[in-house]
Formats: structure tokens, sequence, C-alpha cells
């Protein structure tokens, strides 16, 4: 009688399969998932630093050279927003 009803909610069910098969736990990407990322992979993140420190924190301590790494990010991040930011003035006074 009220077919509709039942293909509305195949359909609903379909999507939430489709999610679940696109679904990256960052958390497991090193060993559950690595399969997934075989080939080459990108993460976009706005805050690339935070991101691989909260997922893969118990891995990066144990990279010695990691401390440097971050110290030159972080000096070329400021060197970048400085950057802008004179761009930003210098659009403003015109």
């Amino acid at each position: 009688m009220f077919d509709f009803l039942d293909d509305k909610k195949e359909e609903e069910e379909k999507e939430i399969e489709e999610v679940k098969e696109d679904f990256v736990n960052f958390k497991r990407m090193l060993r559950g998932d690595a399969y997934k990322f075989l080939g080459g992979c990108l993460i976009g993140t706005p805050k690339p630093i935070e991101f691989a420190h909260e997922m893969f924190e118990k891995w990066v301590r144990k990279i010695k050279p990691i401390k440097r790494l971050k110290e030159k990010y972080d000096k070329e991040v400021e060197e970048l927003d400085s950057e802008i930011r004179k761009l930003e003035d210098d659009t403003e006074m015109r």
C-alpha cells in the first residue's frame, strides 16, 4: 500500500552504506586502514601540525628531528602570515 515509503527507506540505507565505505578513521590510518592509502594520498587541513599531533602522536613523538621540523614550519607560517597582512594593508590603503 505504501510502497513509496519502502523505496525511500531503501534509498536512505544505500546512502548510509556509501558514506560508511568512504569513511576513514585517521587514528587507524597507519595500521588497520593503511591499505586504503597505498597510492598517493593528500590530507588537506587548515592546521596540519595539530592534526598530525592529534591523530599520530604515538608515532610522531618517536621522530627525533620533529622539533626542528615544527620550528621550521612555525617560522614559515609566521612569514606567510606577515606577507598576507602586508598585502591586505596595501589593498586597504588604495
